[in-house]
């Protein structure tokens, strides 16, 4: 009879062992699966974090476009009232066709965009700045294309 008890508390302990290690099993796949859970809705919130910010940088490159027009225009306006030439352009009677800048208004602009780099490579060469023109030229080139090969 002992041998049969005997058995059978081995048998008891390894069925509770067994009991317990599935029960190990699924508390720590319950809590991959929450934390997987969690890292897909992170994700499905970075992607749309990413699209917003494409859109906020779209956004702010329009409107960084148009501050600089705006301001072309105003400078413009403003010099030609000074000199006493309104409605005229860079050319002395001639008027400047919207969206122009008149050259003795150029800056430098940076080089963030390619109207930009425009601007400031026209800068350069209107004030005899080599270097910053030929860096410039660089940009423009990689922006537009080589015009050279039309």
């Amino acid at each position: 009879m002992s041998s049969n008890r005997l058995k059978l508390g081995v048998a008891g302990a390894l069925l509770l062992g067994g009991v317990a290690a599935i029960l190990f099993e699924h508390h720590v796949s319950a809590r991959l699966l929450e934390e997987n859970d969690r890292l897909m809705e992170e994700g499905r919130e970075f992607a749309s974090l990413r699209q917003e910010n494409a859109r906020l940088k779209k956004e702010t490159a329009s409107l960084t476009a148009n501050l600089h027009a705006a301001s072309a225009a105003a400078l413009t306006a403003a010099h030609d009232r000074a000199a006493g030439r309104a409605g005229e352009g860079a050319h002395g009677g001639f008027p400047l066709a919207p969206g122009l800048v008149s050259i003795r208004l150029l800056g430098n602009a940076g080089r963030g965009s390619p109207r930009a780099a425009f601007q400031t490579q026209l800068w350069a060469a209107r004030n005899g700045d080599d270097a910053a023109e030929a860096k410039t030229n660089r940009r423009t080139r990689i922006i537009c294309g080589d015009f050279e090969s039309i």
